[in-house]
């Protein structure tokens, strides 16, 4: 890529909140330096982010932007105490949209914790007016009064963080007020994952009625527990990545809030193997003779081969706990059935993160607890205990003698 002219800019990487890593851009506009954030760094094999060569252009857009904005300051800085945090919001998800192609499911998301989290606390007031100390007084607020997890106020921090640098490349704040405010550490929990056993994951089976939907359910239910798919992955299964050749299960789609999605992330795109049990329940599935074509789901709909409804699949499926008398567990503890199970079979962290599709191993290392010890650490333990507890000759014989006196 040819060198940009003097005077033209800077680009750098920085690494951000939780490892993020951002294209920074830096002009000199009025004889100021300004810096802007320009967009995540792309990751390599990912669709999203920006290559270099993007940010370049963004930086191009920004200096433009700024050089027009520095000919009429008097109307840039009524916006900066006019332009109110949704307003600013809106700007950030159209650009997430339509720069960075983000899902819709994700933007739904973000819009749902400005409604919910942001604006009952801030409400409609401009973004320049809200202070590190708001944040922090917010944080504190969402944790303690509305009694929301630690991990779900990081989330809409990072958020309100992400509006904040909008505000900056707008040049509607001088600093971002998130970046400044001390985030309070998480208290210490011992949250147990809650998982099912094999011989109640039998009787759950068991205990699916025997009607149209039973055939599907069963075979449903066991694939969730042997192969760790999420209840979206499961019902946009499609019979073409189902491979009994080489023995997997191929996750390329997933199915909530009425809209077939990519995947949670570019790693939930993977393959997972079929245990013997799961790849005969799939074959006797598919020797049906309705909607079993390549492109045909799965688990569809036995009627229609739509795709299932996820509040049906909940109440039948907690119906059937209820019939066979085990305990309630969310449909997704399915998936920690798999997680405990193939830890404790000796399936390395490392693999079992591909097979999850976690974007991190330290998410897969819940199940580290789980695991069987591949050194004979027991063993070992036991003989050092014995080696402690045997007493010596001398010891025995001044026993003996105390016990004789």
């Amino acid at each position: 890529m040819a060198r940009r002219t003097h005077g033209t800019g800077s680009i750098w990487q920085e690494r951000r909140v939780r490892g993020r890593k951002v294209w920074v851009g830096q002009v000199r506009i009025a004889n100021q330096q300004k810096q802007r954030v320009l967009g995540d760094v792309r990751k390599e094999g990912a669709d999203d982010g920006l290559t270099r060569a993007m940010a370049e252009r963004a930086l191009r857009d920004v200096r433009a932007r700024l050089e027009e904005e520095s000919t009429r300051p008097t109307q840039s800085q009524g916006l900066s105490e006019t332009r109110t945090l949704t307003q600013v919001a809106e700007r950030h998800f159209a650009y997430l949209e339509t720069v960075m192609r983000r899902k819709e499911r994700t933007i739904d998301d973000y819009r749902s914790m400005l409604r919910v989290h942001l604006v009952p606390f801030f409400g409609d007031r401009p973004l320049a007016s809200i202070s590190k100390n708001d944040v922090e007084r917010f944080m504190a607020h969402t944790v303690t009064e509305r009694e929301r997890s630690h991990g779900t106020m990081l989330n809409v921090v990072n958020l309100l963080y992400a509006i904040a640098e909008e505000a900056l490349r707008e040049n509607l704040i001088d600093s971002n007020p998130v970046a400044k405010a001390r985030r309070p550490r998480a208290a210490s929990t011992n949250k147990k994952i809650r998982f099912l056993s094999e011989a109640e994951v039998r009787a759950l089976i068991s205990a699916v009625p025997d009607d149209e939907f039973g055939a599907l359910e069963r075979v449903l239910y066991l694939t969730a527990a042997w192969t760790g798919l999420r209840q979206g992955e499961l019902i946009a299964l499609r019979w073409r990545n189902v491979d009994h050749s080489v023995g997997l299960v191929r996750v390329r789609e997933s199915y909530s809030d009425a809209r077939l999605t990519d995947p949670k992330s570019f790693r939930s795109i993977r393959s997972v193997p079929m245990i013997p049990v799961v790849a005969n329940a799939l074959r006797d599935l598919a020797a049906r003779d309705y909607y079993v074509g390549d492109d045909d789901l799965v688990f569809g709909h036995p009627q229609k081969g739509t795709h299932l409804g996820a509040s049906t699949v909940l109440q039948r499926y907690k119906a059937a706990l209820a019939r066979a008398g085990v305990r309630d567990v969310r449909f997704h503890d399915l998936r920690h059935t798999f997680g405990t199970q193939m830890a404790a079979g000796g399936v390395p962290m490392r693999t079992l993160q591909a097979w999850f599709g976690h974007s991190s191993v330290t998410t897969t290392e819940i199940y580290a607890d789980y695991a069987s010890d591949p050194t004979g650490g027991r063993d070992l333990a036991q003989r050092a205990f014995e080696a402690i507890s045997a007493p010596t000759t001398a010891e025995t014989t001044a026993t003996d003698q105390h016990l004789a006196a």
